[in-house]
């Protein structure tokens, strides 16, 4: 087993890194922590680790920075692998590396039994700095924080922001020329019609479409039925389905529990309860509550369901939502600065409600607000909110439109979700 980790180590070292796309993620360097990175599957955790790499390759020498995938068959030809044998292999190669710092990163670390224990033993007798990968169902913080006795630092990877998506397709974030601005937009109608999802953007829209349905497939079994021991796996492919094809809609599980039994399922709340619990722990979607300092209030309204990824909405429903997946961006936009996000609804509904710098942000979606009527809704909806949340601005995030306009509360700015995004990232 030694000679196993001994190759594996040698061969990372020795090999070139794959070409990366730098992600918009700060990673933390504190040797005295494992920095854990979690997230749902294919949203780029290992390429993650790779890019950290790459950049560390510039500081110091190759031999101090190792990678090793837990998963790799090869270890386990003879049973559950030794992990203590990778430390000993490791300065075995190299032992002018004993007392200086190193870099360790470890993908799949749940793949072995009891990994938190070596982990903590590599933290408090090595100098070194640690990395573990993990799907979110097998992984998740607080979990982490436990196994590891809080000495862990969480950072959730999610799938492609727009302007990594223009940084993989090698296109300039350019928003004031005409040449770019032309560029930009027209790779914004293809991310909208095609994935988030790091590996299967490249793919031609036939092979994206059974990618996706495979990706749903592996998260099923693996991360859920196999892990949670779902004993009803056609209630959680209905319930799954369901929720993907409402994403950034208001759901209620009673509502779902009364539809699902008038079609003759045999179920019960605490179950779809546990089943939807299932899938947040996977990673595959985040529920929102409406916003409320009273815990009650937000148990006994709706929730708004966001999908990791809206490119699974076009793979669930018959017809492309471009207003449904332009929300589910524009949240999982958000989502990268901050995790405390509600919607908030009256009278009317105020899509996204959350914490900003300086004072409360109030954000509506509608893809397209040449209908009167329906810029007439919109405004209506965040006047209210204004005066509710006393702020006198708010935004309208569209397809592709830029205006300002003034309400009897405040100022509501309309922005495209392209010009919105590339801001938010910089």
């Amino acid at each position: 087993m030694k000679d196993v980790f001994k190759t594996l180590i040698s061969d990372f070292i020795k090999s070139p890194l794959p070409e990366l796309v730098d992600r918009n993620i700060p990673m933390p360097d504190e040797s005295s922590f494992a920095v854990s990175l979690i997230g749902a599957r294919r949203t780029g955790k290992t390429f993650l680790m790779f890019s950290h790499i790459r950049k560390l390759r510039q500081q110091f020498e190759d031999t101090r920075l190792v990678y090793i995938n837990l998963e790799d068959d090869r270890l386990w030809t003879s049973g559950q692998p030794d992990l203590a044998l990778f430390r000993d292999a490791y300065y075995e190669l190299y032992p002018e590396n004993l007392n200086i710092a190193v870099w360790f990163y470890f993908d799949e670390v749940q793949a072995v039994p009891g990994w938190e224990r070596f982990i903590r033993r590599l933290l408090d007798t090595q100098n070194c700095h640690i990395f573990v990968t993990g799907s979110s169902s097998s992984l998740m913080s607080k979990e982490i924080s436990t196994l590891l006795g809080g000495r862990t630092l969480s950072i959730n990877v999610l799938p492609f922001s727009f302007a990594e998506y223009l940084s993989w397709r090698k296109i300039e974030p350019d928003t004031v020329s005409t040449r770019g601005k032309t560029l930009v937009k027209s790779a914004f109608d293809d991310f909208l019609a095609g994935t988030s999802l790091p590996g299967m953007m490249a793919l031609e829209p036939y092979f994206r479409q059974r990618a996706l349905q495979d990706y749903l497939d592996l998260i099923m079994f693996k991360d859920i039925a196999e892990r949670f021991r779902v004993d009803n796996y056609p209630l959680l492919k209905r319930l799954l389905f369901f929720l993907i094809a409402n994403s950034a809609n208001l759901i209620s599980i009673n509502k779902i529990f009364a539809d699902f039994s008038s079609q003759g399922l045999s179920l019960s709340k605490n179950t779809l309860y546990q089943y939807t619990g299932y899938l947040e722990a996977a990673g595959i979607l985040n529920l929102l509550p409406i916003f409320s300092s009273n815990q009650r209030v937000q148990a006994r309204n709706p929730y708004k369901v966001m999908v990791i990824d809206h490119g699974l909405k076009n793979l669930i429903s018959l017809q492309p939502d471009r207003g449904r997946n332009l929300e589910t961006l524009v949240y999982w936009q958000l989502r990268r600065h901050t995790t405390q996000i509600c919607y908030w609804k009256n009278t009317h509904e105020t899509d996204f409600v959350y914490q900003g710098k300086d004072r409360i942000e109030l954000i509506n979606v509608c893809a397209d607000l040449s209908r009167p009527e329906t810029q007439k809704r919109e405004l209506d909806s965040l006047a209210g909110a204004m005066r509710k949340f006393n702020t006198n601005q708010a935004k309208i995030i569209t397809l592709d439109k830029d205006a300002s306009l003034e309400t009897d509360t405040g100022q509501a700015s309309i922005v495209s979700f392209w010009k919105w995004a590339l801001n938010q990232h910089q």
